[in-house]
């Protein structure tokens, strides 16, 4: 524990407490002043808003699989992990991304391959799974998931206006389907 000194003679502690993961964060645990001051009830104001808002508690995803490794465990796994994960086959997920890729323009990012932005959207289609539940899976802001399953939906959009764009004059007036 450390004490410091303020003004007014008010002394903050400051411990440190271990957290489940092993991982340490510290917190303002008492001030001491004279209890029946105006500057006690500020000082225990000070103490709960550093407690309650300026506190941040370590990450809750505690996967030992990243979303990457997750993903990775699926295509190269047993073949029916893709089937029950993604609700496709691992040969048509990975002509999926190719297909992304190539035709819907989809790249990956600095942290977030092609193969793990489509692997979340069928994860998030296959399963009306939550955002925090994508967020946990895959090790990401709920921020993060949200922007790259816009950029899925968005290259298979693409995708679909290609296939669809390059039929003939016979099967355009059949949208009933598309």
């Amino acid at each position: 524990m450390q004490f410091r000194k303020h003004s007014a003679d008010l002394y903050f502690e400051t411990c440190v407490a271990p957290h489940e993961a092993g991982v340490e964060f510290g917190f303002l645990a008492a001030a001491y002043s004279p209890p029946s001051t105006p500057i006690h009830h500020d000082v225990l104001y000070i103490v709960y808003h550093y407690n309650a808002y300026m506190l941040k508690n370590p990450s809750e995803r505690k996967s030992i699989l990243t979303g990457r490794m997750w993903v990775e465990e699926i295509v190269r796994g047993n073949p029916h992990l893709g089937v029950e994960n993604f609700r496709i086959t691992i040969v048509c997920f990975q002509r999926l991304v190719r297909r992304m890729e190539d035709v819907g323009g989809l790249r990956s990012t600095v942290r977030i391959p092609t193969t793990d932005q489509v692997a979340m959207l069928l994860y998030f289609a296959g399963h009306h799974v939550s955002s925090p539940a994508l967020q946990e899976r895959f090790q990401h802001s709920g921020e993060s998931i949200s922007r790259h399953l816009r950029a899925v939906l968005a290259a298979l959009r693409r995708c679909v206006q290609f296939t669809f764009g390059c039929l003939g004059k016979t099967h355009r007036r059949r949208t009933k389907y598309v």
